[in-house]
């Protein structure tokens, strides 16, 4: 959902919002590990990945605030909670 709400506002901005996944596979900064793992490791390497995307987020609502961008900053301060809940509820699975 996140996605096309982000997608959506690109949009809206006149830019245009990458969706062939050999492109987005080029720029993407999380790697698909290629192999099943031990679901330890998956955990883990799921938490890494949200944690990564929480501080892009972050770095974006920062970016977004600089440029008096109110709405892109609202949709992305929007979305995380949900990222920070996901976090917190695999923590408490975790326990």
């Amino acid at each position: 959902d996140e996605i096309d709400v982000i997608a959506e506002r690109l949009l809206q901005l006149d830019e245009v919002p990458e969706n062939k996944i050999d492109k987005l596979a080029l720029q993407a900064k999380l790697t698909a590990k290629g192999q099943p793992e031990p679901s330890e490791e998956m955990i883990k390497d799921v938490l890494e990945d949200l944690k990564y995307i929480i501080a892009a987020v972050r770095h974006l609502v920062e970016l977004t605030d600089e440029a008096g961008d109110t709405v892109t900053n609202d949709i992305m301060t929007g979305i995380l909670p949900t990222l920070e809940k996901k976090v917190w509820m695999i923590n408490a699975f975790r326990s």
